[in-house]
């Protein structure tokens, strides 16, 4: 004013103000900090002896926010490859505009948040340590938050299930494998099996199945669940059929007996018997002789029959043609008890 007021009073519309630094309302300069946002209207009345006068300014202050004091937060630092990991924006001052980077950028914004959302999602692809920068913004500017090597990824949690081998024969065993990577590093296994009836907790047990069996296994880390499988075959043993084998043998006059066998291409093994089943009487022991058959099949599986023939100091019971004579033993072989038959007149030998 140019003419010397003594005194003034300022009114502020809307009155949502602090006067700052000592001075008041009815100060000459006045310092005020305008509380709320908004256009805000200053009215001065300036008095002296010789009366006042009045200035308005109507909608002269717009008050807004400063720019933003940027903070964030994740609620998991050590996550794992396959966990999703939420950021709450912390910043003050009100933004309304946010971008997020991360380095490095090996990353997947999920649940349809994006790096401009405030609050993203973001699932981390590949292990390592990762930056998070966040820079919100508001009509007044920005504000930059960097938090460096703040994400620590792990491997996630993976079984790998395999066995000793794949296909066995009926009533051998084997053993199962869970190679388990990744996770807290502390795991349990349960495993199971279809058909039902195995249960294990070890990481590597033995079975013994019967039939075509799938072993299932669980690991759990106390933060995830991984499963695997795996099939094993099983296949049947041969079955072995002893055609016919003479229960009874003499040990003279008595040809080598070719012994039957079903199925055939297997070894023969025992004392007096030839790998292919001749088995001679004339030079085995008296007495039970044990012979066995050993069969493999096309899948490798084996089997083993064995019986006894029973070699016994006698004459063998054969058939012979001797010029016009013709003479029969039966039966052959017998136990002791015999039938001699002749066209001619025999002549018992003194």
């Amino acid at each position: 004013s140019n003419w010397d007021p003594t005194s003034w009073s300022w009114v502020v519309t809307p009155s949502t103000i602090e006067y700052l630094e000592g001075t008041s309302s009815t100060s000459q300069d006045p310092k005020i900090k305008f509380l709320e946002v908004g256009t805000y209207s200053v009215e001065l009345t300036a008095t002296n002896s010789a009366g006042s006068d009045i200035e308005v300014k109507t909608d002269y202050i717009v008050a807004m926010y400063p720019a933003p004091v940027v903070n964030f937060e994740a609620d998991y630092l050590s996550p794992t490859t396959i966990d999703t990991v939420s950021f709450t924006d912390l910043s003050t001052n009100f933004p309304d505009d946010w971008e997020w980077s991360v380095v490095p950028s090996t990353v997947t914004y999920v649940d349809g948040t994006t790096a401009e959302s405030q609050n993203p999602r973001i699932v981390f692809d590949e292990t390592g340590v990762y930056t998070i920068e966040l820079t919100a913004s508001n009509p007044a500017g920005s504000g930059t938050e960097i938090k460096t090597d703040y994400i620590d990824v792990r491997e996630a949690l993976s079984v790998i299930v395999s066995a000793s081998t794949m296909e066995i024969c009926n009533g051998e065993t084997l053993q199962l494998f869970a190679e388990v990577s990744g996770g807290s590093g502390t795991y349990e296994y349960n495993w199971t099996s279809d058909p039902e009836g195995f249960t294990s907790s070890e990481p590597d047990p033995e079975v013994t199945p019967d039939v075509n069996t799938t072993y299932m296994v669980e690991v759990d880390d106390s933060e995830h669940i991984v499963e695997g499988e795996v099939e094993i075959v099983v296949n049947p043993l041969p079955e072995i059929d002893l055609i016919d084998w003479p229960e009874t043998l003499c040990n003279q006059q008595e040809p080598p007996v070719q012994l039957q066998v079903s199925p055939e291409g297997g070894v023969f093994s025992g004392e007096h018997v030839t790998p292919q089943g001749v088995f001679s009487p004339e030079d085995a022991e008296l007495g039970w002789n044990v012979i066995s058959y050993t069969y493999q099949d096309e899948n490798n599986c084996g089997a083993t029959a064995q019986d006894s023939i029973f070699v016994d100091d006698c004459v063998s019971t054969v058939e012979f043609n001797q010029k016009n004579a013709l003479v029969e033993v039966y039966p052959n072989p017998n136990s002791g008890i015999f039938t001699i038959k002749s066209n001619m007149v025999i002549d018992r030998l003194e």
